[in-house]
């Protein structure tokens, strides 16, 4: 468990050199603090251990030479957000309002990244493995304490992952910075346009440091850097097992580890990078109507690039980003939380009556595409360690690829099926031609999060009723809520799904051929199948990708759904 606290200050001031024009700024004091203490693996980190008097070297061959302390945390820094905005009725009617402002931001971490490090630190954790003759006088007790008089103390664990923070790592801030302008444009219609911009000072980037540099390429169009090694018949490359730095040797052998050479899976650091940005332009009319009615709608576009966006844990964080150079680069992708394109409005009306009652109707509307999501080979193609995480390349043409004849063997039968090389040629090229993304991008990397879902629309409604009364010389209200979200699939169950991707991994490695070329086999909906019936045998070819997404009516997403609620309103 992480123990921590941050503990914020914040001076702001205002100031109106005119009467029209109103200054606010300020500046924030944020100091991010981590109470907890992890141990120190010695071995790894150097140093000696106080428990046993040992004195170790500690391993000084990671990657770029980076010097990992396990126990380090982050540091106790005091980090300054300084903001400044503005508003300016510009003709001191109310009719025109230009605003602004710009600012750092400070946020955190989701301390689980931090608390990785108790987990992963090669020392902190480990466990004892009984089998067969050994486990003799080891008899199951729900009784956990029983276990540890029986027990001797273990030796230094020899293999493991480690989860590791930069010695100058920081908290995330961005540097913010928005304007707009507010103008009454005709009968009280108000017109809003907006520009944000967002730029990363210190985000998060991990890095597996356990990773060796490349020093191979695949060969052919997709030549991309890959941590194979040679074969030791000189022919093709080793393509299990990929090779660490501590854990497997260059040419892809295993290690007998010990505690001053262990075997290290992956040796994930904590990281700041500034190489991330966003920004969005919106606008945006909306009216209030003199009998209660209100109508809005606005359109937003928007662009957002991220080195990292994160994971439930440091290793996932690294592992799920999708690359197709080095997976330790901080190379730029699109946000997995880009929505580029965003048509929204809302229509609402109220009235009271009764004295003592009102009804508020509203309906919104959201248009925008459905996620977005990366197009990678199935399998391990760049030796990485890591299956599913590399960005395809898309073939202009045949010639750009090398497929492999796939067999399906039928259990009890000596028939088979292939579905050769030539044909899967065929199917690909159908299937890239269906694809709108991938159509345009042939003779290129896919980019990570560079596919997008097509659009999607839904309308919520939303009934409020209030109940009046009065208390002294207050009216308080007691207000019911029917809500339901995405109307139109409770009205047609065809209306308001939501479509995802068939298969955003339509290519599966298939291993390197004696040219060091990588190949592959075409993905397909369903296998081949043989069927028997009156003495006849039928085998039915796979079912082959056809279209790039599907509708799922089973997701949530896809289903209306319906909240009530109730509370009570002081004036």
């Amino acid at each position: 468990m992480t123990n921590a606290a941050q503990i914020g200050v914040y001076i702001q001031d205002e100031w109106s050199p005119a009467s029209n024009l109103k200054l606010t700024y300020g500046i924030r004091g944020d100091l991010p603090i981590i109470y907890s203490s992890i141990q120190q693996n010695y071995p790894v980190s150097g140093g000696t251990d106080p428990a046993t008097g040992k004195s170790y070297a500690g391993l000084n061959n990671f990657r770029d030479n980076i010097q990992i302390n396990t126990s380090q945390l982050p540091n106790r820094t005091v980090l300054f957000s300084p903001r400044i905005g503005f508003n300016w009725d510009v003709n001191d009617d109310r009719k025109t309002q230009l605003r602004g402002g710009t600012g750092i931001f400070t946020g955190r971490v989701p301390y689980v990244w931090i608390s990785n490090q108790a987990s992963n630190n090669g020392v902190q954790f480990g466990s004892i493995d009984f089998q067969g003759a050994s486990a003799a006088g080891y008899a199951f007790s729900p009784n956990v304490d029983q276990y540890r008089t029986q027990l001797t103390a273990g030796g230094a664990n020899t293999s493991y992952n480690l989860a590791v923070t930069a010695r100058d790592f920081k908290f995330p801030q961005v540097w913010r910075s928005n304007l707009a302008l507010d103008h009454e444009i005709i009968g009280g219609i108000v017109g809003t346009i907006e520009g944000l911009y967002t730029k990363d000072l210190n985000a998060v980037y991990f890095q597996n440091i356990n990773l060796p540099n490349s020093t191979n390429r695949a060969v052919g169009a997709d030549n991309r850097p890959i941590f194979y090694t040679p074969s030791a018949t000189g022919v093709g490359l080793n393509a299990s097992p990929y090779n660490r730095i501590y854990g497997q040797t260059p040419d892809g052998k295993a290690i007998t580890p010990s505690v001053g050479n262990p075997a290290i899976t992956d040796a994930i650091l904590l990281n700041n990078t500034s190489a991330g940005y966003s920004y969005s332009f919106t606008g945006q009319l909306q009216k209030t109507f003199s009998n209660g009615l209100y109508a809005m709608a606005a359109y937003t576009y928007s662009d957002a690039r991220s080195v990292n966006d994160g994971g439930s844990i440091a290793q996932s964080s690294w592992a799920g980003r999708p690359v197709s150079g080095d997976p330790n680069s901080q190379e730029l992708g699109y946000s997995a939380y880009l929505v580029s394109h965003r048509v929204i409005g809302s229509l609402s009306y109220r009235f009271n009556y009764l004295g003592h009652l009102g009804t508020t109707i509203s309906l919104f509307y959201t248009g925008a595409p459905g996620g977005r999501y990366s197009y990678t080979y199935s399998g391990d193609m760049n030796g990485d360690g890591v299956n599913g995480n590399d960005l395809m390349y898309i073939p202009r043409n045949a010639s750009e690829i090398v497929l492999v004849d796939r067999t399906t063997n039928f259990s009890g039968s000596t028939d088979k099926f292939v579905y050769t090389a030539a044909q899967q040629a065929i199917d690909l090229e159908n299937y890239i031609n269906s694809d709108p993304y991938l159509r345009a991008h042939r003779g290129q990397y896919a980019e990570r999060n560079g596919a997008v879902q097509p659009w999607q629309h839904e309308i919520d409604f939303r009934l409020l009723q209030d109940v009046f009364t009065n208390i002294g010389e207050n009216r308080n209200a007691l207000q019911f809520s029917l809500d339901i979200f995405n109307v139109g699939n409770l009205i047609n169950r065809n209306w308001g799904s939501y479509q995802f991707p068939y298969n955003s991994s339509p290519l599966a490695f298939a291993g390197y051929n004696a040219q060091g070329q990588p190949t592959f086999y075409l993905q397909t909906v369903a296998g081949a199948t043989r069927a028997v019936s009156g003495g006849t045998t039928t085998i039915t070819p796979p079912q082959v990708l056809t279209t790039p997404f599907r509708t799922d009516v089973t997701t949530l997403v896809s289903r209306w759904q319906m909240q009530i609620g109730l509370r009570y309103l002081f004036n």
